[in-house]
Parts: structure tokens; sequence; C-alpha cells
């Protein structure tokens, strides 16, 4: 298989990735001033849009997504800190701490009705073990693969948190949600800058 199309490959697997976290809620352009998180936002009211729902993800969903990207992120980051250089070894570190345990503007949260939010081990989605069969390939380009997967799966959470955070029915999401945006907005940065 040649280069051109392996690579062509992988850019149809991130695509994927950001394709179905684009479908979850608008994208971070699309993103509005972050409700307080005392605002209450029914459905219909003028708080959602009168839309006949605040969002298109509920509580459950966002936090099923969480819970797979933390999988995902803590079983990327252990191949770059094994097998990246020492830039590389650092920010997998970071991401990794940012990431451990549930993601981290939600850790230690609950919902409206004092529910925990509790990271679990979530076995990868298929795009997310193709992206880590690709990491660790004998051969593989380790730093650059990862930071590319970094920029296109945080840029994809950040639509998502950024999304909940301005028209999530439940306050303590919501809250939790624009701290894991502000938190992915930091680690994305690093990654666009180990980029060039």
């Amino acid at each position: 298989m040649t280069h051109r199309v392996m690579e062509a490959g992988r850019i149809g697997v991130l695509g994927a990735i950001v394709g179905a976290l684009a479908l979850a809620g608008p994208g971070v352009a699309a993103a509005q001033k972050t409700l307080p998180a005392a605002t209450k936002v029914e459905p219909g009211s003028p708080a959602s849009g009168f839309a006949p729902t605040a969002y298109a993800v509920s509580a459950s969903e966002l936090q099923n997504d969480v819970r797979e990207l933390d999988a995902a992120q803590r079983a990327l980051t252990e191949v770059a800190e094994h097998r990246g250089s020492p830039r590389i070894q650092a920010f997998a570190k970071d991401v990794r701490e940012a990431f451990a345990g549930g993601r981290s503007g939600l850790k230690g949260m609950s919902n409206d009705q004092g529910v925990p939010l509790v990271g679990g081990a979530k076995t990868l989605a298929r795009e997310h073990q193709t992206l880590l069969a690709e990491l660790q390939a004998p051969g593989a380009d380790v730093d650059r693969l990862f930071v590319d997967d970094e920029v296109l799966i945080l840029e994809g959470h950040m639509g998502l948190v950024e999304a909940y955070a301005t028209g999530g029915t439940e306050a303590r999401l919501r809250q939790a949600a624009a701290e894991a945006a502000s938190s992915d907005h930091q680690l994305l940065s690093t990654a666009r800058s180990l980029q060039h």
C-alpha cells in the first residue's frame, strides 16, 4: 500500500470522527455566549431559541460521548508517551492528565438530579481503534500522527461541549461543559503549535 493511499484512508477515518461530532451539535463557530449555570433552559423557551428541544444532544448522550473520548485519549496518549519525542511525550502527558478518570471539566460533577458523572472504562469506537492501530504500527511517525489526531479530536470535542455549555438543559452539566471547553482550548492551542 502506498503512502498516499494510506494517508487518504487516514483522512477518511479522521473525517468520520469529526463528522460524527459535528452531527452531535453546532461547531465552535456556531457556539453562542455561554449561559450562566443558574439559567433554566426549557424546551420551547426563549433561552432555547424557541426550539422544541434546548439542545440536540441529551445529557446522557453528552456523558456517553465524553466517556468514549476519555477512553480514546487514554489509549492514544499511552502510546505517545512511550514512543514519541520528548516534546510529544510532555504534551501527551498533559492530555492524559486532562482526560484521566473523566474529562477534566466533568470530574466530580453530577447532573441536576445529583447523579455522579462517572468516567468509566469504555471500549473504543472503531474510528479510535483505527487511530490507535496506526500509532502502534512499526515505523509509525508517532509525533505527527498523534498531534494531527489531537487537533481534529479536540476541535470536534470543543464543538460538542461548547454547544452544550450554550444550550444544555442541565445547569451543572452546562458549567462543566464550559470548563471542559476551556481546557480543550488550551490543549488545542498547544497541539496546533506542535504541528508547525
